[in-house]
């Protein structure tokens, strides 16, 4: 089973003003704080991701600065890598929108990580995993959810598998309470998402003894 680190993600939940999404905001809090910091980025690629949408006006909008991508919507912004492994580049991004943004509502902050297996050795994980999960274990159709406890972490982590060809797809979310900016700062801070991959990978390889490869 390996990691797919771009298609593993951080959202906050809030009251995004669509109108920051512009060329002169993106180039003022984005673009120009990373070349600060040594990235070479000459400008921000836009597009709207339309399909499940009535107009474009309210569709989701997708900003991408090459190392890593946002995606907007009204009541979201969810950060993804596009490149490389490194997570520590997207929550520099969200610890300076906190700072930028300090006064917008915010209700939730979510980790999520997604790990792929296409080894038919590997059918057995979900059975042994109901097994020491029942009081928790939901099943439908070919999707399986239940909660897990880490002991370091203070919060609810969902863990939920669907069935993908000849193996599973794991989803792992880890959901903070959040009423500000400044408690998301604290979360990353207490949270980072490097050492939240390490622990759940830890959890799975002990727990359930999943194989997890580079």
């Amino acid at each position: 089973m390996k990691l797919n680190y771009q298609e593993s993600s951080v959202i906050l939940i809030g009251g995004w003003n669509p109108n920051m999404l512009n060329a002169a905001w993106l180039e003022e809090f984005i673009v120009k704080p990373m070349n600060n910091e040594g990235y070479n980025i000459t400008n921000a690629n836009l597009s709207f991701l339309a399909e499940n949408s009535f107009s474009v006006r309210h569709a989701p909008v997708s900003v991408s600065f090459g190392e890593f991508k946002i995606l907007f919507s009204d009541i979201s912004l969810m950060f993804q890598l596009e490149e490389g492994t490194d997570f520590s580049i997207i929550e520099k991004r969200i610890l300076s929108l906190c700072d930028y943004l300090s006064f917008t509502p915010v209700s939730a902050f979510g980790i999520n990580f997604v790990f792929r297996s296409e080894k038919n050795e590997e059918l057995d994980i979900v059975s042994s995993i109901a097994d020491l999960n029942k009081s928790q274990f939901h099943s439908i159709a070919e999707r399986y959810s239940f909660t897990i406890k880490i002991n370091n972490i203070d919060t609810t982590i969902d863990l939920n598998i669907d069935k993908t060809g000849n193996g599973f797809e794991f989803r792992i979310n880890f959901n903070f309470n959040v009423r500000n900016s400044t408690e998301i700062k604290q979360r990353v801070a207490e949270n980072p998402m490097n050492n939240l991959k390490q622990s759940i990978i830890d959890f799975l390889s002990t727990a359930y003894k999943v194989r997890i490869e580079d």
